[in-house]
């Protein structure tokens, strides 16, 4: 793990990007295998992933889409796998901005 965070100086330490966690995820997955385990939520009061402030809501999801991009780049994925991420992520924002 700390091979990864050292090696991307942008994605680990860029204050725009409002995620500490999501990078370090995506590069784990991407270069070893993963396992992921569903744990109970933890609730914090006003989270920045749910959020009451709208502001920081858009912010953080933003951040996201970002982070996203800036892999699609790096790792230079086809345009097939793109085009499936961005009708998902679309939908995503749609869903969870129909509330605001």
């Amino acid at each position: 793990m700390a091979e990864i965070l050292k090696s991307d100086y942008y994605a680990y330490s860029n204050p725009e990007l409002k995620i500490q966690d999501f990078q370090l995820f995506l590069e784990m997955n991407y270069k070893r295998k993963f396992a992921y385990i569903d744990l109970p939520y933890i609730s914090v009061h006003d989270p920045i992933s749910n959020t009451y402030d709208e502001r920081k809501r858009v912010l953080f999801y933003f951040s996201y889409v970002r982070i996203d991009v800036y892999y699609l780049d790096k790792y230079k994925i086809s345009q097939d796998v793109v085009d499936v991420w961005m009708r998902r992520r679309m939908r995503f924002f749609e869903i969870r901005f129909s509330e605001l």
